[in-house]
């Protein structure tokens, strides 16, 4: 769950950067409803990449899928997500030589899958990439990688605590 902050940036970038946007880690929809909302008029689509898996015990087998859906239809911007309902990885072969302007990793938070989503979408993003999470250490060591990337810089750092659990 994305914080003021953390929502502001992400709106900023899509509105900087015309083109397609992926997120690895899309839950419930909310950034990547976000994304979409803030393309405006502007051409664009916004892929998704989650396996759209139950998180309890409580969830039915497609609860977080129907609920995915529901929020994109909430922000009305169904028209431009696209999502893939898979783990990652492999990468989708619909879009695996695709480019996009900006991306965000936000999925399996452990170390070995925060590595692989950066692996997948490191050459395919031109403009932004963002990742959650960049407190925990493993993360935060993706992002030194990315950041050594020739040409690429660290543009803005934001923190923000999320209201599921206290995380930032």
């Amino acid at each position: 769950m994305l914080g003021v902050e953390a929502a502001d940036l992400l709106v900023r970038c899509v509105q900087d950067a015309p083109g397609d946007y992926i997120e690895i880690g899309s839950a419930y929809g909310g950034s990547a409803g976000l994304a979409a909302k803030a393309m405006g008029d502007r051409p664009g689509i916004v892929f998704c990449i989650d396996p759209f898996a139950a998180t309890s015990e409580l969830d039915g087998v497609d609860m977080p899928f129907r609920l995915f859906h529901t929020n994109i239809q909430h922000f009305g911007v169904e028209q431009r997500v696209v999502a893939f309902k898979q783990y990652h990885p492999p990468f989708p072969l619909a879009i695996y030589y695709h480019k996009f302007s900006i991306g965000l990793i936000d999925g399996n938070h452990y170390p070995p899958s925060v590595t692989k989503d950066f692996e997948a979408i490191n050459f395919r993003v031109t403009d932004y990439l963002l990742f959650d999470n960049v407190e925990q250490p493993y993360i935060a060591s993706v992002v030194k990688r990315a950041v050594d990337r020739e040409g690429w810089k660290l543009y803005e750092e934001v923190e923000y605590t999320s209201d599921a659990g206290g995380q930032k």
